[in-house]
């Protein structure tokens, strides 16, 4: 995955495997931020972007456990878009609710226990 985390650009890198999150669903969005923020950068707000959430594996309600994420692409003029990318945990939750437990940029490693 650090092919796609050390390339600037907008495109999937070229022989970059997608192993994680292979189907997901798109959104346009707008990021509005609160107005006077002392933030700056992509903080500031943007009017297009692009939010795609996903599944790490195949779901099904008898299992009862999901591993969701999901990426914002905030367009920017004349340079790179700014990126985030969250989940849960790599090794999910023992729910079906996407939004039962509060999502992060920094990660354990695979093989912790399956939260709540």
């Amino acid at each position: 995955m650090n092919l796609s985390y050390d390339s600037v650009t907008d495109t999937m890198p070229v022989n970059r495997l997608k192993k994680t999150h292979p189907v997901g669903v798109t959104s346009k969005v707008e990021f509005r931020a609160v107005e006077n923020t002392p933030y700056t950068g992509m903080f500031r707000g943007a009017k297009h972007g692009i939010m795609r959430i996903s599944e790490t594996t195949k779901t099904s309600p008898a299992v009862g456990k999901t591993a969701p994420g999901f990426g914002v692409k905030l367009l920017r003029d004349g340079m790179a878009s700014a990126n985030l990318i969250t989940m849960f945990s790599f090794d999910g939750q023992k729910s079906m609710n996407y939004f039962k437990n509060r999502w992060t940029t920094i990660l354990r490693e695979f093989g912790n226990e399956c939260a709540r």
